[in-house]
């Protein structure tokens, strides 16, 4: 496992985790995760395809991947999303509470025809069947378009993901907030 940072040009400066996983997928694909990159996602993908990162690998993005660049600014994130899609093996996320909603985002697809977006779903990677559950969003003040729940409604969220027996769970909201437990002793937060 590796870290890259970015330089300080990409606003606040920006840690991006690269994950070879062996074993559990094809030996020569690895992960990409990210999370609140705000306005500079984009530029943040293009560094990535630049460095010859993205095309061998399954990118997951947790949320809040738009923005203006001014502080606590919401956006839409298909443009960034589409690059991804469009540069990577596989393209999946869960949005942010500073994502806007749209159906034009919510219905990206891979190249095997499945949902970028599976929001309350579990998507399954690769021959050995890694389980991936996601939730949008966070707890907050009522506000669907930016993906913020009350507290009951996410925790019901989680719970019928963590129902499906998952190897991972993505999430934008911190596990800290969980007041219920994984399923599975072999769930992990990312």
């Amino acid at each position: 496992m590796s870290t890259e940072t970015f330089p300080s040009a990409f606003a606040h400066g920006c840690s991006i985790l690269f994950h070879q996983v062996d074993n559990l997928l094809d030996p020569s694909c690895q992960f990409i995760l990210l999370s609140d990159m705000h306005a500079v996602a984009l530029e943040i993908a293009q560094k990535l395809e630049s460095m010859d990162l993205l095309k061998d690998s399954i990118v997951i993005a947790a949320g809040d991947m738009a923005g203006t660049g001014k502080i606590g600014s919401d956006g839409d994130p298909y443009e960034a999303y589409k690059y991804f899609l469009d540069h990577s093996k596989a393209f999946y996320f869960v949005q942010g509470n500073h994502d806007y909603y749209s159906d034009e985002v919510e219905g990206l697809r891979n190249k095997d025809d499945t949902f970028c977006s599976l929001d309350r779903y579990v998507v399954t990677l690769g021959e050995a069947g890694l389980r991936v559950g996601r939730v949008h969003g966070i707890i907050g003040k009522d506000k669907p378009e930016l993906h913020k729940f009350p507290r009951g409604v996410y925790q019901t969220y989680l719970r019928q993901v963590l129902g499906k027996g998952l190897d991972v769970l993505v999430t934008h909201e911190t596990p800290s907030t969980f007041d219920c437990p994984p399923q599975s002793q072999n769930t992990r937060f990312l």
